[in-house]
């Protein structure tokens, strides 16, 4: 069971490779890349689940704009059954 996720935001494109918005996919791809946890691609987002510690988490990476997370998440958290509180 999914005990923790985490989501990180960020806007594509280039020409928002460094800007602010994109520090939460930037920390995504980190703690993916150091905890071995694979993220799979998909259109809306790259998404991987595994163990950091000992939590059970699922990792998300919008692949959208930061103002349209919220579209790209929920069927992510609905198919998880994660309360939205």
């Amino acid at each position: 069971m999914t005990e923790y996720v985490v989501v990180g935001l960020g806007n594509p494109g280039a020409e928002y490779a460094r800007h602010r918005h994109n520090v939460g996919g930037r920390c995504v791809n980190r703690l993916a890349k150091r905890h071995a946890i694979e993220l799979r691609a998909s259109r809306a987002a790259s998404s991987g689940k595994g163990r950091i510690g000992e939590a059970e988490v699922m990792l998300i990476r919008s692949r959208g704009f930061y103002n349209g997370t919220g579209q790209v998440i929920a069927p992510f958290l609905k198919r998880e059954r994660v309360a939205i509180e």
